[in-house]
C-alpha cells in the first residue's frame, strides 16, 4: 500500500521527508486500528483539498493531516499531545520542512484537536474535515461505527455503550456539529441523522440511556 498523500494542493507543499515515511507507515498500521488507519489520513487530506487555497497556514494543514493519529490508543486521554510530541521529535532530528510559523499552526490544530479546536478558518476547515465521517451515507457511517467498536474491544459492550453514547449525545447537545459554512449546508443534517440513529440503536435496553452520563471516558470520532 502507498502510504505516501495523494497528490493536490496540499501535496505541493512536502513537508515531510523521506526518511520519516517509514514510521509513519508503520504507526498507521498497527493492529489496534481499525478506522484510525492511513485510509483515514487520505480521506482527510482529500477533503482539506478544497480549503487549501484560502487557508493561512496549508503546510501546518498539511502536517496537522498527517499527524494528528499518529499516536492511537483507544480510550487515552493523551494521543493528542503524543502526536504532538511526534511532530517536534520529527522536527528536531530534521524530517520535517516547515518554517516555526508553520509548525506552530500544525501543533495546535493537532493538540486541540481532542477538544474544541482553534479558532479562525485553518481550525475551523480541520475541526470539519476531520469529522466529515459523522455525515457521510448511512451505510458508510455503519462501518464507521463498527470499526470505531472494533477499536475498543477491550471495553466490554456495557462500557463501550455508556462511553459512545455519552460522545454521540454530546455532538448532537451543540447548536452545530461542523463550523464551517460548506459543511453546515451540506453535511449538518446528514450528521444528524446518523448520531441520533447510531445513539438510539444503542440506547436500546430501556434504562441504558439514563445512566450513560456516568461514563469515564468519551470517544472521539
Amino acid at each position: 500500500m502507498d502510504h505516501h498523500p495523494p497528490t493536490g494542493l496540499l501535496g505541493n507543499h512536502p513537508a515531510i521527508r523521506e526518511s520519516e515515511w517509514p514510521a509513519i507507515r508503520d504507526a498507521y498500521a498497527e493492529p489496534q486500528r481499525h478506522y484510525h488507519t492511513w485510509a483515514h489520513i487520505v480521506a482527510v487530506l482529500a477533503a482539506a483539498e478544497p480549503f487549501a487555497a484560502v487557508l493561512a497556514r496549508p503546510r501546518g494543514m498539511y502536517l496537522a493531516c498527517v499527524f494528528h493519529d499518529i499516536v492511537y490508543v483507544p480510550g487515552a486521554a493523551d494521543n493528542e499531545i503524543r502526536s504532538a510530541e511526534w511532530l517536534r521529535s520529527a522536527q528536531a532530528r530534521g524530517g520535517i520542512d516547515a518554517d516555526a510559523a508553520d509548525l506552530t499552526a500544525a501543533l495546535a490544530l493537532i493538540e486541540a484537536s481532542g477538544g474544541e479546536g482553534v479558532a479562525g478558518l485553518d481550525g475551523d476547515a480541520f475541526w470539519d474535515i476531520d469529522r466529515a465521517i459523522l455525515a457521510a451515507p448511512a451505510d458508510d457511517y455503519a462501518a464507521y461505527a463498527r470499526a470505531v467498536r472494533r477499536e475498543f474491544a477491550r471495553f466490554g459492550d456495557f462500557k463501550y455503550r455508556l462511553g459512545r453514547r455519552r460522545f454521540l449525545h454530546g455532538e448532537l447537545a451543540r447548536p452545530h456539529i461542523f463550523r464551517t459554512a460548506d459543511y453546515r449546508r451540506n453535511a449538518e443534517g446528514q450528521a444528524r441523522a446518523n448520531l441520533a440513529a447510531e445513539r438510539d440503536d444503542l440506547g436500546r435496553g430501556g434504562w441504558l440511556g439514563m445512566l450513560f452520563t456516568r461514563s469515564t471516558y468519551m470517544d472521539q470520532a
